[in-house]
């Protein structure tokens, strides 16, 4: 998805949020690595329009294997 995309396809109200907050919002989730962007028309650590963004989904917790108390040396009485 674009930059621009992201912010035509979400913003109902231009009044309600602008640019450049989605532009920090952005940059702070790269940051933490939760979106990748590949910069078309910014530099270094902006962007803009046609920079492409990706997000990432979030890996799966996994499941906890249940423990058997005897291998653990507790009675389980």
């Amino acid at each position: 998805m674009s930059f621009e995309d992201l912010i035509t396809e979400t913003v109902e109200d231009d009044s309600a949020l602008r640019e450049k907050d989605y532009r920090r919002a952005v940059q702070g989730l790269e940051r933490n690595r939760r979106v990748t962007v590949e910069r078309v028309e910014s530099a270094r650590s902006g962007l803009k329009g046609r920079d492409l963004i990706t997000f990432r989904q979030q890996p799966q917790q996994p499941q906890e294997e249940p423990v058997q108390l005897g291998l653990l040396g507790i009675d389980p009485k």
